[in-house]
């Protein structure tokens, strides 16, 4: 019986191991549907090697650790349409450096789910719709940016789960309320930026 039990257990930790594995996006797809849902109004300043039969990690503005993409540079290159749901969805995405374009529609709750975030640039945008509350997630974030861009609603009171906050930017956008108290505790140990907003 003692047998039975612990190939039985074998088998449960295995299988989760497989679920897992096929759980984790394929961060090439993740790329490609990023590139297909930014090019439908026109071409990127730059897209080397995107699209090709070349290894992701060499498409410009991608830089990988491992083999992994860690970080996702592509300010100022003519990004037009919805940032997808699957971006945030990279597993070991680190950096994401999206500002001076024209992305649109709502920031995407999966947001949250890129734990490993320490720097997330959106300012300069299109974005509208609130500020996800998944963001409290982000305990690694260091640098938040969504400035510029024409959200509303409320700051969201979340900061509290963030270990270290070095650089938050709202300026420039319809927000609304006052500041949650997670942020009023900490502004003093923060580059805090929230000018021509409606607080």
């Amino acid at each position: 019986i003692t047998t039975i039990m612990m190939s039985a257990s074998i088998f449960f930790v295995l299988l989760c191991l497989v679920n897992r594995a096929y759980s984790l996006p394929d961060q090439r797809s993740v790329l490609l549907e990023l590139y297909a849902s930014t090019t439908s109004e026109s071409l990127w300043t730059t897209s080397t090697g995107w699209g090709t039969a070349a290894h992701e990690c060499t498409w410009s503005g991608i830089t990988c650790y491992g083999g992994n993409v860690s970080q996702v540079s592509l300010s100022f290159q003519n990004l037009k349409g919805p940032l997808p749901d699957s971006f945030f969805l990279l597993p070991y995405l680190a950096g994401a450096r999206l500002n001076g374009n024209e992305l649109n529609g709502t920031i995407p709750d999966t947001v949250g789910s890129a734990t490993s975030l320490s720097i997330l640039n959106l300012g300069g945008n299109k974005f509208n719709g609130t500020i996800p509350s998944s963001i409290s997630s982000l305990n690694l974030l260091t640098y938040f940016d969504v400035s510029s861009n024409n959200l509303w609603g409320t700051i969201p009171d979340v900061f509290s789960t963030w270990n270290v906050i070095g650089t938050l930017k709202f300026s420039s956008n319809p927000l609304a309320g006052s500041l949650p108290a997670s942020l009023l505790s900490r502004l003093s140990l923060i580059d805090f930026q929230a000018a021509n907003i409606g607080l």
